[in-house]
């Protein structure tokens, strides 16, 4: 996987965590596998596998003028670059 596919990839969980807020709790989180580089989105309270890098959606949304969440470009990009140069 090339960095764009893995920060499209990135970006989608995200975006789904926007579109979606109230289905997750304060604390979701968006899991990175290191071994596949499959990213996914899980609620706190989850059992999450201590194989998978967690971290707290909350850091990388932004919120716009309006007053929207949306993805930060900078927070996913500095994310992607930890694992693909």
């Amino acid at each position: 996987m090339n960095r764009e596919e893995f920060l499209k990839n990135l970006t989608a969980v995200v975006e789904e965590y926007i579109n979606d807020e109230e289905a997750y709790d304060d604390n979701a989180q968006v899991t990175v596998n290191p071994a596949d580089l499959t990213v996914a989105l899980a609620d706190s309270d989850e059992d999450i596998d201590d194989a998978l890098d967690q971290y707290d959606v909350m850091d990388l949304v932004e919120m716009d003028a309006d007053g929207n969440w949306k993805a930060d470009v900078v927070a996913l990009g500095s994310l992607a670059d930890e694992y693909i140069k």
